[in-house]
Parts: C-alpha cells; sequence; structure tokens
C-alpha cells in the first residue's frame, strides 16, 4: 500500500515539473490566450493589408489598418475578428451603414483567398463599381455567414460556391448586374438556414422552387423582385424540404396564383409571408390552412373575387400583422360580430388604398384592446369619425386620411392616450383641436386639405394641454384658416409646422418667447403682411420657407443666427431694403437661397467670400447689378441660378464661364442687359438641361451645345448673328423648346430638323431666308412653328401636314407663293391660331379650313388671294360657340405644352402681332380672348356669306381692300361680341343693316369707300363713330356724316318782330341762369348728402337700413300681390274648366 502511495506522489510531483518546465519555456502559449502582442498570422495579416490597397476608403472605415508598429496586430483592427487561441482570421465584417451610402469602393483583390478561416464575411453596401464577382469566395471552406449584397459586382454565378457546404446564412442580394442563370450553384449548400437573392434577375431561373425545396433546415427565404417565372410549378416531391421554413418574402414578382399549392407544404410552419405585388390575383381561401401565420403581406393583389374575406381571417387565430393595401377590396354584407375571437394578437392592420366603407371600422372594433397601428388611408369612409375609436384605447398609428369624412373631430380621440401619429389629411373635416389638448403622447399630427375655418390664433388656443410638449409634428396646410400666426414656441418639442396654402392674412408675432426646437417651418402660399420677424429663437431651424406671401419691409439680420439653416424661401413677396453680409453671416449650411420677386438689393464687399456652398440660387428680379456678382466666384456646387431682371448691365467676366461646376442644369440670366459673346457651351457645362439667355445684349454667333443639351433653350432678344448651323450638332431627342426670336440670324434653316424632338420652334424676327426644309415634318411633337417676319420663300413643304399637333403656326411677314394648302385644315386639328399673312400666297381660300374648329385666329391678309370667301365659315366651333382650349389658361392665353427639364409637363406662352381696331399690336397673355378673321388686302369677290353672322363668338372681322360685292348681311347685328369690323375698300351696295345698332361692343367701325347708300342707322353706337368711317360712300346720308337725308331739313320760320326777338334774349337769359342754379343746387345737395354718409357711420347704417327695409317691403308687397293674382288666376281656371 504504502508502494503504491509512493508511486502515485512520484507521478503527481513529475506532472507538476513538466508543467512548469511547459511554462518557463513557451510563455507564448499563456500570453497567446489571454492575447499575445503579435497575435494574428503574419500571412493573414499581408492578405488583409493586400486588400485594403485595392480599396477606396473615404469614411475612414480602415483607419486601424495598418503596417506601423503599433498597428501590428490584425486582431485589434476595426471589422476584424481573430480566433482567440490560434490567432486565425475568423470574422472579416465591413458592411456600410445603408444600401445607399457605401463605405468602401474600389476593387475585391483575392488576397482573401489566404485567410482559410474564416468564417464570417460581410462586405455588404460597398461599390466594388463593375469588378467581377469574388469567385475565389468558393474556396473559403468554412464560411457559415456569408453578406454580399449590394457591393456592384458583375459576372456569373454558376457552381463556384459549391464548396461552400457549411454555410448557413448567405445574402447576394440587390446585386441586379450578376448574371444568376439559374440557382444550381445553390444546390450543395444543404446547410442554407436563411437566403437572401431579392432585386436580382433570377428569370431564367425556372427550377426555383425545386432548388429550395432540397434545403432541410431552411428558417427564411427572400426572393422579392426577383422577375421570377409567372409558370404554374410543376408537381413536387417534398420529401426533404424544410419543415422550419418560418420566413418567405415572394413579394414584387409576376408567380401564378398556383404557387399557394407550393407554399401550403409550409403552412405548419410558416409565421411570415409576403407576397406583396406578386401574383396579381388571389383566393384567401388558399390562406385557410396557414394557421400559424403572424405576419401577411398581400399588397397589390386583387382580392375583389374573394367573398366574404373578412370571415376568412377567422381560420388564422394567430395573425399579428395584416396588410392588404390596394387589393380591390370591398365589403359585401354584414360583418359579422361572431369574428370577437378570430384572433386575438392583431396589432397592426394596414387596409389602405381600397374600396372600405366606414362599417370596416365596426369589424375593427372587435380588436379595440389589441390594436396598434391601423391604416384605411384612401377608402370611401364617408360621414362622421366614428365614436368607435374610443374604445381603441391601445392605438399607436391611425391613418384615416384621403377619405370622404366630414363634420368637425370628435372628442372620442380623448380617449386615445397611446396614440403618437394621426393623420386626418385629404378628407372634409371641420373644428377646432381642442379634442387634442390632453393627447400627451401625441406626437405627429395631419390635417392638412381639410375645410378648418376661423382664426389661427383661436385654433392654437383650443389646443392647450400636455400635447403642447408632446407634439413634435403639425400639418394644417392646405386649410381656409386665417388670422395672424401666433407664437408658436409654446409647443416645446414641434420640430415641423406646415401652415402653407391657408388663408392667413395677419402677420407673424413680433418676436417669438422662448428658444424653440422646430427644424421645418412652412408658411408659403397666404397672405401674410408685415416684415420678416426676428427669427433669433428659432435656432434650430433647417427650413424656412415663407414664399408667395405679402411680406414688406427689410429682412432681419436676425436671418443670419440661424447657423443650421439650410433652405431659405422667401420669394414672391414684397419685400425691400438691402441685405448685406449681416443676413448670411452664420449661414454656413445655407444650399438654397430664394429671394425671388422682391425689390431686395443685395450689397456686398467685392472681396466677400460666404461660407456656405449653395444648391439652388433664386434671385430673380432683385437688384444684383449693375456688374454680375463677384460672390459667385467661390460657388462650385450649384445646379440652379436664376438672376433674371435684376439689373445687370455689364459683360459676363471670365471667371464665371471658368467655374469648376460641372453640375449646372438649371441657368436664367434673362432680362438683363448683358453683353459680350458666349463661350462653348458644348464642353463647359454638359448636364444643362434649361438655359434662358432671352431679352439681353449678347452678340456674335450662336454658341454650340453638348449633343445631350438642354430641354429648353431661350436665346430670343439679343444680338446673335451669323447662321443657325449648330442645330446640326445638336441632335437631342430631349431638345423640347427652341427661341431664337428676334436676332440677327441669318441663312437657310440646315435640313437636319429631324435629329430634334422639338414641341416649339420660334426663329421669329430674323434674316434667315431659303425655303422651309423638308425635314420639319419629322417633328411630331411640334406645337409652335412661328417663322414670322424673315425672308422665307417657296411653297410650304408638304412634310409639314405630319405636324398634327401643331396649337400655333404663324409664318406671316414672308416671301411664300403658291396655293394655300387645303391640308391645314385636315391634318391640324388643334390648330388655334393661323397666320399667313403679307406673303405671295394665291389662289383661293380653301374649303378645307373650315376644319380647324379649334381656331380663335385666322390671318390670311396682304396676300394675292382671289376667289368666294367659303360658306362653310360656320364650322369653326371656337367661333361659333364659346369653349375652353385644351392648351389653354383661363381661356386668356394661347399655350402650347412641352416636356420640362423637370418632368412633367409645362406651357409656352405663345405671342403673335395681331392687327384690330385700326391698329397692331402683340398679343400674349390675352391671345386666347380673341376671336378674328382677318381676310384684307386680297383680291376676294362675291358676296359677303350670311354664314359668317353665325360666328357668335366674333370680336373682329376684317375684309378689307379686296373686291367683295352686294350688301351687307341683314343678321350682322348677331356677332353680339364684336369689336373692331372693318369693310372698308370693296364695292358694297345697299342699305346698312339696322340690326348693327345692336352691336353694343363696337369700339372700331370702317365701312368706306364702298358704294353704300341710304340713311345710317340712329343709335348712339353707331353715331360716336367718326365721319371718316362712312366716307366714300357717295349715296350715304345722315350723321355722323355732314350730308343730310332727304327730309331732314327744316321749314325756313318767318321773320321775327324786335318784340318777340327781345322775349327770345329774355327767355334765353333765364333759361341760362335757371340752368346754372339747378346744376349748383344739385351738386350742394349730391355732394351734402354724400358726404355726409361717408364722414358719419351711423347716418351711413341708418341710410343702407333704411334701403334695405325698403326693398324688403317693396319685395314683399309684390310678391304678396303676385301670390292673390295666381290665386284669383287658378281660381278662375277651374271655375271655367267646372
Amino acid at each position: 500500500m504504502l508502494l503504491i502511495n509512493h508511486d502515485k506522489s512520484f507521478h503527481l510531483l513529475y506532472v507538476l515539473i513538466v508543467l512548469l518546465l511547459l511554462m518557463k519555456l513557451a510563455p507564448g502559449f499563456i500570453s497567446g490566450v489571454k492575447g499575445a502582442t503579435f497575435g494574428c498570422i503574419e500571412r493573414e495579416r499581408q492578405a488583409l493589408l493586400k486588400f485594403k490597397d485595392g480599396l477606396i476608403d473615404d469614411s475612414g472605415l480602415l483607419s486601424t489598418w495598418g503596417s506601423e508598429e503599433e498597428k501590428r496586430d490584425c486582431c485589434k483592427w476595426r471589422g476584424v475578428g481573430c480566433n482567440n487561441r490560434t490567432g486565425h482570421v475568423t470574422h472579416l465584417d465591413l458592411s456600410g451603414p445603408t444600401d445607399w451610402l457605401p463605405r468602401l469602393t474600389g476593387k475585391i483583390s483575392n488576397s482573401l483567398v489566404e485567410l482559410q478561416h474564416l468564417s464570417y464575411l460581410n462586405l455588404r453596401g460597398s461599390n466594388f463599381g463593375g469588378s467581377h464577382f469574388p469567385y475565389f469566395i468558393g474556396s473559403l471552406k468554412k464560411l457559415r455567414y456569408l453578406d454580399l449584397s449590394s457591393i456592384g459586382v458583375t459576372g456569373t454565378l454558376s457552381n463556384q460556391l459549391w464548396n461552400l457546404s457549411r454555410l448557413l446564412y448567405l445574402d447576394l442580394s440587390y446585386n441586379q448586374y450578376v448574371n444568376f442563370t439559374s440557382l444550381d450553384f445553390l444546390s450543395n449548400l444543404f446547410s442554407l438556414e436563411y437566403l437572401d437573392l431579392s432585386n436580382n434577375i433570377l428569370s431564367q431561373a425556372t427550377r426555383w422552387m425545386q432548388i429550395i425545396n432540397k434545403f432541410s433546415f431552411l428558417k427564411v427565404l427572400r426572393l422579392s423582385e426577383c422577375d421570377l417565372s409567372n409558370s404554374s410549378p410543376p408537381s413536387l416531391s417534398f420529401t426533404n424540404s424544410s419543415k422550419s421554413l418560418a420566413v418567405i418574402d415572394l413579394s414584387e414578382n409576376s408567380l401564378a396564383s398556383s404557387t399557394f399549392n407550393w407554399l401550403s407544404n409550409f403552412s405548419n410552419s410558416l409565421v411570415d409571408l409576403n407576397l406583396r405585388w406578386a401574383t396579381g390575383s388571389i383566393n384567401l381561401n388558399q390562406l385557410s390552412c396557414f394557421s400559424s401565420l403572424e405576419h401577411l403581406d398581400l399588397s397589390g393583389n386583387d382580392l375583389s373575387q374573394t367573398i366574404g374575406w373578412l370571415q376568412l381571417l377567422y381560420n388564422l387565430p394567430r395573425l399579428h400583422e395584416l396588410r392588404l393595401r390596394s387589393c380591390s377590396l370591398s365589403i359585401i354584407g354584414p360583418t359579422s360580430p361572431s369574428l370577437v375571437n378570430s384572433s386575438e394578437s392583431l396589432a397592426v392592420v394596414d387596409f389602405s388604398d381600397n374600396q372600405l366603407t366606414s362599417s370596416i371600422i365596426y369589424w375593427l372594433a372587435n380588436f379595440s384592446n389589441n390594436l396598434v397601428d391601423l391604416h384605411l388611408s384612401n377608402n370611401q369612409l364617408q360621414g362622421s369619425i366614428p365614436e368607435a375609436f374610443a374604445n381603441m384605447i391601445s392605438l399607436g398609428t391611425l391613418d384615416l386620411s384621403s377619405n370622404q369624412l366630414q363634420g368637425s373631430i370628435p372628442d372620442a380621440f380623448t380617449n386615445m392616450t397611446s396614440l403618437r401619429a394621426l393623420d386626418l389629411s385629404s378628407n372634409q373635416l371641420q373644428g377646432d383641436l381642442s379634442s387634442f389638448g390632453c393627447m400627451c403622447s401625441l406626437n405627429v399630427l395631419y390635417i392638412s386639405k381639410n375645410n378648418l375655418t376661423g382664426e389661427l390664433f383661436q385654433l392654437f388656443q383650443d389646443s392647450h394641454g400636455c400635447v403642447e410638449n408632446s407634439l413634435e409634428i403639425l400639418k394644417l396646410d392646405e386649410n381656409q384658416l386665417h388670422g395672424s400666426v401666433p407664437d408658436i414656441t409654446r409647443f416645446t418639442s414641434m420640430t415641423e409646422l406646415d401652415l402653407s396654402r391657408n388663408q392667413l392674412n395677419g402677420s407673424l408675432p413680433k418676436r417669438f418667447s422662448q428658444r424653440s426646437e422646430l427644424v421645418f417651418l412652412y408658411l408659403n402660399d397666404n397672405q401674410l403682411t408685415g416684415s420678416l420677424t426676428d427669427v433669433t429663437m428659432l435656432s434650430s431651424l433647417r427650413e424656412l420657407v415663407i414664399a408667395n406671401n405679402r411680406l414688406d419691409g427689410n429682412v432681419s439680420e436676425s436671418i443670419g443666427s440661424l447657423s443650421q439653416l439650410e433652405k431659405l424661401l422667401v420669394g414672391r413677396n414684397s419685400l425691400q431694403g438691402v441685405m448685406s453680409e449681416a443676413h448670411f453671416s452664420n449661414l454656413s449650411k445655407l444650399t438654397v437661397l430664394d429671394l425671388t420677386g422682391n425689390s431686395i438689393a443685395l450689397k456686398f464687399e467685392s472681396n466677400w467670400a460666404p461660407s456656405f456652398q449653395l444648391f439652388g440660387i433664386f434671385l430673380s428680379s432683385c437688384n444684383l447689378g449693375p456688374r454680375f456678382p463677384q460672390w459667385l466666384r467661390n460657388q462650385n456646387n450649384f445646379v440652379e441660378l436664376h438672376i433674371s431682371n435684376t439689373r445687370i448691365s455689364y459683360t459676363i467676366p471670365n471667371w464665371f464661364w471658368n467655374l469648376s461646376n460641372s453640375n449646372l442644369e438649371y441657368l436664367d440670366l434673362s432680362h438683363n442687359k448683358m453683353s459680350g459673346i458666349l463661350p462653348d457651351f458644348s464642353s463647359k457645362y454638359s448636364n444643362l438641361q434649361s438655359i434662358d439667355l432671352s431679352s439681353n445684349q449678347f452678340e456674335g454667333p450662336l454658341p454650340l451645345f453638348s449633343s445631350n443639351t438642354a430641354s429648353t433653350l431661350f436665346l430670343s432678344h439679343n444680338k446673335f448673328s451669323g447662321p443657325a448651323s449648330f442645330l446640326c450638332n445638336i441632335g437631342s431627342d430631349t431638345l423640347s423648346v427652341l427661341d431664337l426670336s428676334n436676332n440677327l440670324l441669318t441663312g437657310w434653316i440646315p435640313d437636319c430638323l429631324m435629329n430634334l424632338g422639338l414641341g416649339i420652334l420660334n426663329m421669329a424676327s430674323n434674316n434667315f431666308s431659303g425655303k422651309i426644309p423638308s425635314s420639319i415634318g419629322s417633328m411630331r411633337n411640334l406645337q409652335t412653328l412661328s417663322l414670322h417676319n424673315n425672308s422665307f420663300v417657296g411653297e410650304l413643304p408638304l412634310s409639314l401636314r405630319n405636324c398634327t399637333s401643331l396649337v400655333f403656326l404663324d409664318l406671316s411677314s414672308n416671301k411664300f407663293r403658291g396655293e394655300i394648302p387645303g391640308w391645314i385644315g385636315e391634318s391640324m386639328p388643334s390648330l388655334e391660331v393661323l397666320s399667313l399673312q403679307s406673303n405671295g400666297f394665291n389662289g383661293s381660300i380653301p374649303p378645307n379650313l373650315c376644319h380647324l374648329s379649334n381656331i380663335l385666329i385666322l390671318d390670311l391678309s396682304l396676300n394675292n388671294i382671289s376667289g368666294i370667301i367659303p360658306k362653310c365659315l360656320n364650322n369653326l366651333t371656337s367661333m361659333v360657340q364659346e369653349t375652353e382650349s385644351e392648351y389653354s389658361f383661363a381661356n386668356n392665353a394661347v399655350l402650347s405644352q412641352y416636356l420640362s427639364a423637370r418632368g412633367g409637363f409645362s406651357a409656352y406662352q405663345n405671342k403673335i402681332r395681331v392687327g384690330w381696331k385700326g391698329r397692331e399690336d402683340v398679343y400674349g397673355s390675352t391671345l386666347g380672348l380673341l376671336r378674328i378673321i382677318d381676310f384684307a388686302g386680297n383680291k376676294l369677290k362675291g358676296e359677303i356669306p350670311e354664314e359668317i353672322t353665325g360666328l357668335l363668338q366674333l370680336v373682329a372681322l376684317n375684309l378689307s381692300g379686296n373686291n367683295l360685292t352686294g350688301e351687307i348681311p341683314q343678321k350682322i347685328g348677331q356677332l353680339k361680341q364684336l369689336e373692331s369690323l372693318d369693310l372698308s375698300g370693296n364695292q358694297l351696295s345697299g342699305l346698312i343693316p339696322i340690326t348693327m345698332a345692336d352691336l353694343s361692343f363696337l369700339a372700331f367701325l370702317d365701312l368706306s369707300n364702298n358704294h353704300l347708300s341710304g340713311r345710317i342707322p340712329s343709335s348712339t353706337q353707331l353715331q360716336s363713330f367718326n365721319a371718316s368711317a362712312f366716307t366714300g360712300n357717295l349715296a350715304l346720308c345722315g350723321q355722323p356724316l355732314l350730308q343730310k337725308c332727304p327730309g331732314d331739313e327744316t321749314n325756313q320760320s318767318p321773320p321775327a318782330n324786335d318784340d318777340n326777338r327781345g322775349k327770345e334774349v329774355v327767355a334765353d337769359e333765364f333759361m341760362k341762369w335757371f340752368c346754372t342754379a339747378m346744376g349748383i343746387g344739385f351738386s350742394v345737395f349730391f355732394w351734402g348728402v354724400s358726404g355726409a354718409l361717408l364722414l358719419k357711420r351711423s347716418w351711413r347704417h341708418a341710410y343702407f337700413r333704411f334701403l334695405d327695409e325698403s326693398w324688403d317691403w317693396l319685395y314683399v308687397k309684390v310678391a304678396l300681390r303676385k301670390a292673390r293674382i295666381q290665386r284669383e288666376f287658378q281660381r278662375l281656371r277651374e271655375h271655367v274648366l267646372a
């Protein structure tokens, strides 16, 4: 026994000695466990450094990586994790904060293949700029977690990931440039639990269901927006398919509705199912077996064929979140109260964008204790807001926007103490905000686009209570609130306030009482008056928008204290005074400055360099001149520059054209007096979308523009000279507007217009010559063509008939010849203005022009046209009846539509010189009010057709200087709107129609130099014209002509004796003084009474009260008398019938 114990002791002592030796000889062992100084493997450290060399790290993510002594341990680098025992790199996480802000760019080095012990790799959100997919990752066999989502690589995936059999998590989403010919590359990844291939193109992966069935352990599957095949799934065996698949996202694909047959195999495990915009049409009966579902999103699918869809939800007892947005849902029949127990956990419901009525709210009341988020926007809820909401005390978010709710805001909301966000916008609600005073959790309140009325100050007074401390966002825009803006700083937590587009007609508070957390303040599009107040207390403001009001006075220098301000929009007011450096002293974050339409002068020291870099500059109608603003010299980021009508009268300095800014898209220098020669735009500003240099004094040749040049190009009213050959260099389908009018351009229009997609082409008032090129017919979207006042020759090209969208065609004052083509009336149905004035057209007026049903101005004057006036002119519908043009704004202007650079359509206001009322004027903004026919100065013959009197909306008719015969149509008095009539210089005969006396609006009349006869009809209107309007008609008599008609002479009275002559003198003297006294008496009486009424309010009120009462008395008397007569007549009628 003693021997045995001795041996044991010896062995223990031996083991202890060995351990001590190991500790002595290998101190690195212990320190390695605890973290040695050089813990990582040198080979792996060098691999990571080589990987870093290929990257661009603007965010500083890899700032801890390096070869310096203090950075030698790669295990301590950011994003790197090592095995504590071996020192091998096992973890590499370089993911970006979001998918849209990449932290790393550059190239992926294959040096990472050295990290053979890597089990976790996350490069999500980096942008490797078109590099090939990192196929070498397939050799990292120990990977269990791989996230390469949204890394911007290209290539084709086949079997490169075959060796990653240990992989549990794989995310390759948002790699649209990777070619996924199939999903076979996943076939060997049997251990996968999480798979996300969303936002890739998997249209060729027709066997995706079969591949997914191989993953027995899969829990999460995300294949959103993958362009998956819409073919019906084949009959599959699900023996090895996952029994634990809990999350499936197949949203935004085009799947067959039979996809449910495949999904049903996971019915016992499925917890979250997302088929948003996935199948088009779904029958909810197919969901009956998914009893485990907690989250269901079928938004964007057609559920209209599912009758009793509410009852089907009874089969989903665990449902927590239900989203059925845009599903064409409606309720047929009453809602069943038996659904109370259908789900005890339903908390989130989104039924927005359907056709549900208010009855849905009573069904939802069954879940009043559980509901947290409820969205019912854009449905057909009507009437007042139901009191049922009073029981939904758990609601945190309620969206009832875009319905037809009416009445006042109910007090039921006071019980909803958990409510954080409430959206009632786009309804017809009225009343005040008193219901929200005690809602201490309310953070967001939207009541935009309703019918809230009354004083804003009172409305805010009604919203007192703890909501003043909780409310963060309040939107009351587009209501009918008026009054002044109250002190909003008492809402201590408010960050956003929108009161825009109301009827606020008061002023801003003189000062704000306390410092506010307000970040966004919108007061634009009201009628606010007064000055821009002291805003020192609003020190957190980032956006201040008070544009389009009636503010006047000077701008407070307190604006300069808003150090967080990014957008200052106070344009379209009446502000004045001077703004200097003090107004911008601390605005280092300012990006948008809008002072448009004010009378503000910006005066800075010549060496002032602002601390901000503006993105948008809007200073039109301010005073920046006379020199070009020097402070723009250090602005290198602006995309928009609008400084039209700013009194700049010098040349543009060279430094402006040499700015390093290549992002400029919108440039407006119009309506100044800038001069000089413009540079080559094609090499300086390649991104320009809109250029307006009109109404200046620029000279020299037209500048060159790049092939992808602006959408709109306004160069009119300058002194540009030379040819327009630059048109062939543009060649841009995006160019919508080209206005070169009123310059000194010469030469032919080059025959390369087929390269342009113009909607507006204005080349009026230049010195162009030659023929219109046939390529003009390729511009099928052309709505305005103005070639007025040039020297074009020849006939109109037949290709012009292809411009079927023309609204405005002005070819006046040229040298065109030939007959007027009849296809103008057949091919241009939208034409509103046609002017061929002052050319050499001959032949007759084609009857086809009568097809121009939208025509407002038809001017064929000063040509060599012969023949008769067509009798079909009464087919010109717009001259017969009052119509509103498709292209007119309030029927005042003739507008042409064009695609603007900002997207959507904008309007171009057409202008034309019109001769009427004896003079010529340019009309633009009121052009749409005119209805004019002008055939003057031709060789027309025959009679004036009677049909022309059917043009009831005609404002001006000019047929002068022709060879017309016959009589003036007797029904000409029907033209009640006629303001100008010129029939002079013809051979008209007969009497002036007596109906002409009915033309009460007639302001200009010329019937001179005809063969008219008889008496001029008596009327205040006709006798008011000068005699020259009737001269040259030898047989015409009566006022205002001096020639009297037969029978107008009165018999001579016998000479009176002296006594009678004396009596007449006395009588005349008496009448003179009598009339004078009457005039004085009337004036004294009139001004005495009127003055008293104007100066004494009580008299004025009494007088008008007397008038009202007298009128009421008279009205009652007449009404009673009328009723009595009617009763008598009725009684008499009954008696006769009896």
